[in-house]
């Protein structure tokens, strides 16, 4: 899934500060005495007590695997540790090469990511508790077979881990998400946890909507209508759009960063009240930003056919080119 959550680029780097730090070497300056130790002669007896303390050590370890049924409780304690992030239930689900996947009930974090399969969903348990008890995660297919539902609200305090084809469309509205390497119509939602989607393509009619949390899309590409609302949050964007699209990203009291290819071609609106707004592509006029209620109506590049807008409502908006 680089994750994924931070925009490097999104701000001008400070200046890094090498330092460097000597080392004296052991003993500089000081003279130590050299004394020649006396040979020892020997031992004849030293030589067979060495033989029966060995004989004893082997019979004891045959003698701890013996009672041990030839287990290994340190080897068993390492494996353990980690107990809280192994897999307490799998369910491998038959799919379509373009399934529609949707999550019912959740409450905890979903994790999604593209597998090599382009056939099968493997729905995860990850840490937490559960009462599937035997059973696997409850779903259903639709009849054509194209949707596949999944209930989580068994899983407590733990990580539903989605393993989908490359090519799949995504509805699932929980407390927080994770989306790395999937291409397809997506409807996240987050009452107030973050919402990460890396690497990936949102394709029709896609909606990103939190309540407070973050929203980071790093490195995604935005096919068609894409919409990123947030509710208090910061929305950070850093991808490439295509033409002929409209991608709004619509904040209510926080920051919108969004960083596009300098090559990019799209018509620009940037309204409501607006603290700030910064870019770095040329030719945006700026007259207009006093601000407050001021507003941005341009083009940028050559023959724009996507659409750009950026509402905000108290905040600040940055517009990177990369």
């Amino acid at each position: 899934m680089q994750n994924p959550y931070s925009n490097s680029g999104r701000y001008s780097s400070d200046q890094q500060q090498q330092q460097t730090y000597g080392n004296v070497p052991f003993g500089q300056g000081n003279a130590y005495p050299y004394f020649q130790r006396r040979r020892r002669r020997g031992c004849l007896s030293c030589l067979v007590t060495l033989v029966v303390l060995i004989g004893l050590a082997g019979a004891g370890i045959g003698i701890f695997f013996a009672a041990t049924g030839g287990n290994n409780p340190i080897a068993s304690f390492i494996t353990n540790t980690n107990s809280s992030t192994q897999v307490s239930e799998r369910t491998v689900i038959s799919a379509t090469t373009h399934p529609n996947i949707v999550i019912n009930n959740s409450t905890g974090f979903v994790r999604v990511h593209a597998g090599s399969a382009n056939n099968q969903v493997i729905a995860e348990a990850i840490g937490g508790s559960s009462d599937f008890g035997n059973t696997s995660f409850p779903y259903t297919h639709s009849s054509d077979g194209h949707t596949i539902t999944i209930d989580a609200g068994d899983l407590t305090d733990g990580t539903l881990d989605l393993t989908v084809p490359a090519t799949s469309d995504l509805k699932i509205d929980t407390d927080g998400i994770e989306v790395v390497g999937v291409s397809g119509q997506m409807s996240l939602t987050s009452p107030a946890g973050p919402i990460t989607i890396t690497q990936s393509s949102l394709t029709g009619k896609s909606t990103l909507d939190n309540n407070g949390g973050p929203i980071f899309a790093i490195q995604d590409m935005l096919i068609g209508n894409t919409t990123m609302s947030n509710n208090g949050g910061v929305i950070t964007f850093s991808g490439s759009i295509a033409s002929n699209g409209k991608y709004t990203f619509d904040s209510n009291g926080s920051m919108v960063d969004v960083t596009l290819p300098a090559t990019s071609s799209f018509h620009l609106d940037v309204t409501g009240n607006i603290d700030t707004f910064t870019t770095d592509f040329p030719g945006i006029p700026m007259q207009n930003a006093a601000f407050g209620h001021g507003e941005i109506h341009t083009n940028v590049g050559h023959d724009p056919g996507a659409t750009l807008s950026i509402d905000l409502n108290g905040g600040p908006a940055v517009l990177h080119k990369q």
